[in-house]
């Protein structure tokens, strides 16, 4: 017993509808953006670095980041300003993305996402969010609090 031309066409037409609904998302820092439900179906995982420094202190950090694959290059973020990509997981090969901060004399080194860490058994993050201040890098998984905290060496 097979489906008619007339419900597959009908199925199909639904499907292209959804697809074209804006769904909204919040990330923990209630930045909305959109997705369509093809990107549901077909996730990807976001990643997003945010220089969190006070208002009038002008801090500007560097952002370095990079995989096995892909170097994104070095970004500088004064504060309120962010980098952010998006990748799809990868079921078969293992994936991390390396980010170098520096911050005047300090710098840090650390993995913005790991596969092992943030997809996994854990599913930490789908939407992976580090705020970096001027005490620490914080990164923010699944809940809407801190979850991994990288103090700045001391100089």
């Amino acid at each position: 017993m097979g489906i008619s031309n007339t419900t597959m066409i009908l199925l199909a037409s639904f499907v292209v509808a959804l697809s074209q609904i804006p769904i909204h998302l919040a990330d923990t820092h209630q930045a909305y953006r959109e997705e369509s439900f093809v990107d549901m179906i077909d996730p990807k995982i976001g990643v997003k670095i945010q220089n969190i420094m006070g208002n009038g202190s002008g801090e500007q950090i560097s952002v370095h980041c990079k995989s096995e694959k892909d170097d994104l290059g070095t970004h500088i973020l004064r504060p309120k300003e962010s980098i952010q990509w998006r990748f799809p997981p990868s079921k078969f090969l293992y994936t991390a993305f390396n980010c170098n901060v520096t911050w005047g004399q300090h710098s840090v080194s650390f993995d913005a996402y790991d596969f092992w860490r943030d997809s996994g058994d854990t599913n930490r993050c789908m939407q992976c969010v580090w705020s970096v201040s001027k005490d620490s890098i914080v990164g923010e998984g699944l809940w809407p609090y801190p979850d991994l905290i990288i103090k700045w060496p001391k100089i």
